[in-house]
């Protein structure tokens, strides 16, 4: 196939294209133009795949558009990172001086002092500058209106990147400096931050929590994206069931495309040859990708959302999936709470609402609740069906 396949479903590299998520890229397009906007600090929630890397990297390149400095990072050593891009693009250079002072242990004697040694480094991750570093730059004259910091990956911040980052950004703000800071991270990831030092403000910033597109999003991400490859023709009943398939999860959305490109691309490789040639997907076909589809949406969703929660939370979910009816609204009734040895319903509360918290569930109110993850009660089956045959050690369990 001449055109190249349009669908990046890899969580590191963003797509080629953005949908949906106007009313966030708003939210923080106003707050550009108001240096008094008090919500220039905000957090990206979502679950795995919801497109938080996505929106991260959307809202940095509609600031530098906009005429900010815009840098998004990983969080692994945040801190260093900044030091060192901010030095080199603001020509903002600080010297730390280290005093150490050595002692010799002797048996016997204790410790003994060995003198002194001073050194003289350049910026280093483990130093208390970065706040000094952000004024100073925001002060200095250049091509920039602002500074825009993207933190991805939240949830792996530690606590001293997360203090010098949180410290530097009240400062900018006490100082009426143009600064806007955004971190994204996993349910729960802005109450661990809170908690630190200097980082309380970050539980009362506005949370952008990412939901499943709508009916119309998914539809029109996938026929856009589709648009840029005329060699494949999709009729309305073949993108609806691909936009059925996927629930609006944007990672579904990526992986469905990625994988019926290809298949086609394989099936009728001699058709497409041509430079008019031009295919309808079958249904047998569109069913390949969607198996694909499911098979990593599985190995990179479902198995680290779903396996590390303990026996009794899982023994939860599936009882609640065995109540789900046809529109997928599930009832926290008596045999739930008995599935996990409850005996009503107000003893699983702790259950339904760390779910809840986690974004694995939602509550529909009136006691009906909802899975915010497709295809979490088919991975439970599935998974309930291996733990049948095989034991906890990997090995095939006797037949009796």
């Amino acid at each position: 196939m001449k055109s190249p396949n349009p669908f990046s479903p890899g969580f590191s590299a963003p797509p080629s294209a953005f949908f949906g998520r106007t009313d966030y890229l708003d939210r923080v397009r106003s707050s550009l133009g108001d240096r008094l906007d008090p919500n220039r600090c905000f957090f990206v929630e979502g679950t795995r795949g919801s497109g938080k890397t996505v929106l991260l990297h959307q809202l940095g390149t509609m600031t530098r558009e906009r005429g900010w400095f815009a840098l998004t990072m990983n969080s692994l050593h945040a801190t260093a990172e900044l030091l060192e891009v901010l030095s080199e693009e603001f020509g903002v250079h600080q010297t730390l001086r280290a005093s150490l002072k050595p002692t010799l242990t002797i048996p016997g004697l204790g410790n003994a002092s060995v003198g002194e040694v001073r050194a003289e480094t350049k910026g280093d991750h483990a130093t208390p500058l970065l706040t000094t570093t952000v004024t100073r730059a925001l002060r200095k004259k250049s091509r920039w209106k602002g500074l825009f910091i993207g933190i991805d990956e939240g949830q792996r911040l530690d606590e001293h990147d997360a203090v010098e980052i949180c410290s530097a950004f009240q400062e900018a703000r006490s100082q009426g400096l143009p600064m806007v800071l955004v971190i994204a991270g996993l349910p729960g990831t802005h109450e661990r931050i809170g908690a630190f030092p200097n980082c309380t403000f970050v539980k009362r910033a506005p949370r952008m929590v990412l939901e499943p597109f709508s009916v119309d999003e998914t539809l029109g991400a996938l026929a856009s994206l589709f648009a840029k490859v005329p060699e494949i023709e999709l009729t309305q009943d073949a993108l609806f069931e691909l936009g059925h398939f996927t629930q609006g999860h944007p990672y579904l959305v990526q992986l469905v495309g990625y994988h019926l490109y290809e298949v086609v691309d394989r099936a009728h490789a001699e058709e497409l040859a041509g430079s008019k040639g031009r295919v309808r997907p079958t249904e047998n076909e569109i069913r390949a990708a969607e198996a694909l589809a499911y098979e990593l949406y599985r190995e990179n969703i479902l198995k680290p959302v779903v396996d590390p929660l303990g026996a009794k939370t899982i023994a939860y979910l599936a009882a609640l999936a065995e109540t789900m009816d046809e529109d997928g609204v599930m009832a926290n009734d008596a045999s739930v709470a008995k599935a996990i040895g409850k005996q009503g319903t107000r003893q699983t509360a702790e259950y339904r609402r760390s779910l809840i918290d986690k974004c694995l569930l939602e509550d529909l109110g009136r006691g009906k609740l909802g899975f915010v993850i497709p295809y979490i009660p088919r991975y439970l089956r599935e998974r309930a069906e291996t733990m049948r045959v095989v034991d906890r050690t990997g090995k095939w369990k006797r037949e009796m």
